[in-house]
């Protein structure tokens, strides 16, 4: 439900500022196959593909580098540097957990998840987790 509010914030904000929404119309992007590609290969990684732990984590931490090149092609692009700053605190925290954002394990609990020892996990509990706040 976040994500969907989100967007229509994000989609509103410049008209409530003074904005025009058709200037967005204008913005250039540049390497859009990479952030596409890095979100299919988290998709496939994340639900679904099975496989030696090793390889999906290393897979997984590889699409937050693949969307890094994304938003350094693109730094020029104004909010993209915010972008980044979210993306990089998140593959950071993945990457020094072994490829799994930690949770807890109420939190997960509460979200009927359920993690499967020795599965490739998004977000798990990582025992001894850096960066877990």
């Amino acid at each position: 439900m976040i994500i969907p509010l989100a967007a229509l914030v994000a989609l509103l904000l410049p008209a409530v500022l003074g904005g025009r929404l058709r200037r967005l119309a204008d913005v250039r992007l540049r390497f859009t196959w990479a952030v596409s590609s890095a979100l299919i290969v988290q998709i496939l990684v994340i639900e679904l593909l099975s496989g030696p732990l090793w390889l999906l984590s290393g897979a997984h931490v590889a699409t937050y580098a693949v969307a890094a090149f994304y938003l350094w092609a693109n730094r020029r692009v104004p909010g993209l540097l915010v972008l980044g700053v979210g993306g990089a605190c998140n593959g950071v925290t993945i990457a020094l957990n072994g490829g799994t954002l930690p949770a807890r394990a109420g939190a997960l609990e509460s979200a009927g998840i359920e993690q499967a020892a020795g599965e490739f996990a998004n977000s798990g509990v990582v025992h001894d987790a850096k960066l877990a706040f």
